[in-house]
């Protein structure tokens, strides 16, 4: 009986044993991978694509099924968070809140500005007549602002006038501490601008007062919001 060579067999098994592991994991695809310099391109129409283990589609950044680049970013279970798609007017993208609902989206068919959300227009009193007005000589709150804090500063433009022979002085408080103030001219309805820093957590409720008091004379003063909004800083 012939000699068996015992560690030669267990190498050649080793071997065997490696190739089928490197093979396996040929055939498994990419399971890591880390880029330290350099980028990923992806090139001629392919994609990238998550799918979570429900197999529900996470993320998309590719073609559309008419070979237009569209990206797709969606919540657990799937539902839209914010996605880009094409109208008859060229390309548009909209963010979702929750419940499925448009939050906000830009205009594709007049190609500017938003579609949603709709924003109010500021508006004001021109007629002196029907102007807010005091004759106190301690300052009153003529007009106001009650909102939720989104931005860190506020911009405002304060229309501001005085009967003949009167003056006065115009602030704005924030939550009982004044953030602007100025002159108010005899006999001149003009328009003052104050810009200002507002206190407060994100959403934090503030409360914005525009106060007037006159002087010097007996006739009244007026001030009250023009326009009004939050800017960053």
């Amino acid at each position: 009986m012939g000699q068996v060579n015992q560690p030669s067999n267990i190498l050649d098994q080793i071997r065997d044993l490696r190739r089928q592991i490197a093979e396996v994991r040929k055939n498994s695809g990419l399971s890591s991978a880390i880029l330290r310099q350099g980028g990923l391109s992806l090139l001629e129409d392919a994609f990238l694509k998550m799918v979570d283990d429900n197999g529900v589609l996470v993320l998309y950044a590719g073609p559309d099924a008419e070979d237009r680049q569209v990206f797709e970013l969606r919540r657990e279970g799937g539902a839209a968070i914010l996605t880009t798609y094409f109208t008859a007017f060229g390309q548009a993208w909209s963010l979702f809140d929750p419940g499925g609902q448009v939050a906000v989206a830009d205009d594709a068919d007049s190609g500017q500005g938003l579609a949603r959300p709709y924003i109010p227009l500021p508006h004001n009193q021109t007629d002196w007549n029907v102007m807010p007005k005091t004759t106190s000589a301690s300052f009153v709150t003529l007009d106001e602002v009650r909102y939720y804090k989104q931005h860190p500063r506020v911009n405002m433009s304060i229309k501001t006038g005085a009967a003949v022979g009167s003056a006065g002085e115009w602030r704005v408080l924030q939550d009982g501490a004044v953030r602007a103030s100025g002159t108010i001219t005899a006999s001149v309805i003009t328009v003052a601008f104050a810009s200002f820093a507002v206190t407060g957590s994100h959403l934090a409720p503030l409360n914005l007062d525009v106060q007037a008091r006159v002087t010097s004379g007996a006739g009244p003063v007026s001030a009250h919001i023009r326009e009004a909004g939050g800017v960053q800083t």
